[in-house]
């Protein structure tokens, strides 16, 4: 009886997290996108629930003041590095020497590394090829880009607001 009642407001949380997000991503609040929001959410909730993924790949997250910090300073780092981009792609010369490098991922979590890897690609010039338990592989435009990925505190940063209490797999 616990489990059902924890597994239905698993999948509503889900819902409502799918259709504010449908709501909050279309701009347009017409009784057809609204229908159609809930009914896609309703789908979304039914599949999750028919593939037995609600409590069983339900993360738990961990919300702290460093978090809209870190949005901040990504934003930043993605600004600088797409200024990088930019002056690689403009020099005469295109010094495009592309490599691929495995980096430490010093998180404890999954969703940590999955953060991690997800804020390297969103850095122009950086891509993460594939994610392992300790390692990202990682393909950078250039030396220079991947030793300031290897020298940046993003991995720092996010070990720091992610949540310490998850069992990482």
């Amino acid at each position: 009886m616990v489990s059902e009642v924890k597994t239905l407001l698993h999948a509503l949380r889900l819902f409502f997290v799918l259709f504010g997000l449908w709501i909050a991503l279309s701009g347009h609040y017409t009784i057809l996108l609204i229908v159609a929001g809930v009914i896609t959410a309703i789908l979304c909730v039914a599949i999750s629930i028919r593939m037995d993924l609600i409590d069983r790949l339900h993360p738990s997250i961990s919300l702290s003041y460093r978090l809209p910090l870190f949005w901040l300073w990504l934003a930043l780092e993605i600004f600088k590095s797409g200024i990088q981009v930019t002056l690689l792609i403009l020099h005469p010369r295109l010094p495009i020497r592309p490599c691929i490098e495995y980096i430490n991922a010093p998180q404890k979590t999954d969703i940590g590394i999955v953060t991690y890897a997800n804020s390297i690609t969103l850095t122009p010039g950086t891509l993460s090829i594939s994610v392992e338990k300790e390692n990202i592989e990682v393909h950078s435009l250039n030396s220079k880009l991947m030793n300031d990925l290897k020298q940046s505190k993003m991995g720092s940063s996010i070990t720091k607001i992610e949540k310490n209490t998850a069992v990482k797999s």
